[in-house]
């Protein structure tokens, strides 16, 4: 059994974890303020192992949507490099004008580029 599920499964199962502890105080409050059928069908319907499943599921989901969110952002990275290195050939024109103070920003610029092409 890997780490992970391990410790998913002490979460489930170790009656002495602060997530029990959290649930059956939770159920208590449950407990004060619905009447006897409404926390029959809640108490049925939901166990600790239930709210453990979803929360584990829902990490999941939210580590999931966080890696393609970072995907997205990176290929938008991408897609500007390219387009301008595809017009670097304008910028050297413009650069050269006034050679002096622009060659060396526009050079470690287009040196930037290069290494982020070859990356990608």
């Amino acid at each position: 059994m890997s780490a992970s599920a391990e410790r998913t499964h002490s979460l489930i199962h170790d009656k002495s974890s602060r997530a029990r502890e959290a649930y059956l105080n939770a159920f208590s409050f449950f407990e004060s303020h619905l009447d006897a059928r409404e926390l029959k069908s809640v108490s049925e319907l939901v166990t600790f192992e239930d709210v453990m499943t979803l929360l584990l599921s829902c990490r999941e989901l939210y580590y999931q949507r966080k890696q393609e969110k970072a995907q997205r952002r990176s290929d938008r990275w991408v897609h500007l490099i390219r387009v301008i290195h595809h017009y670097d050939g304008v910028i050297n024109m413009a650069v050269q004008h006034h050679a002096q103070f622009s060659c060396l920003v526009w050079a470690c610029f287009k040196f930037l580029i290069q290494v982020s092409l070859i990356a990608s």
